[in-house]
């Protein structure tokens, strides 16, 4: 009769460790869920964000392409605004000294 009384114990024991360990799981299923749940949310809020970081890249390289074609835009208008004054200059140096020993 002691050890049916002591198996019994044992046994409810291990029923109330079942339930509580069943009780725990339960709650970590609720938990892992509502992470992944949230883990969904910030990764579609990564792609997004993503999207659009491709996209400013994009934009960037065209205004940098841009800017590369105004520098030497640039470059070529400066070169002629040079020759042109030096054409200038040099029409200049030949006509004073002509007006200066015009009779």
């Amino acid at each position: 009769m002691r050890f049916e009384s002591v198996a019994h114990d044992v046994w409810l024991y291990a029923c109330g460790l079942w339930r509580q360990a069943d009780s725990d799981l339960e709650g970590l299923r609720v938990m892992s869920d509502e992470k992944e749940h949230a883990n969904k949310g910030e990764t579609a809020k990564v792609d997004r964000l993503h999207v659009e970081l491709e996209r400013l890249n994009g934009t960037l390289r065209q205004i940098e392409a841009y800017n590369e074609q105004m520098k030497g835009e640039i470059q070529v208008y400066a070169r002629e605004e040079w020759r042109s004054r030096e054409m200038a200059r040099s029409e200049t140096d030949v006509t004073i000294p002509r007006l200066l020993h015009a009779p």
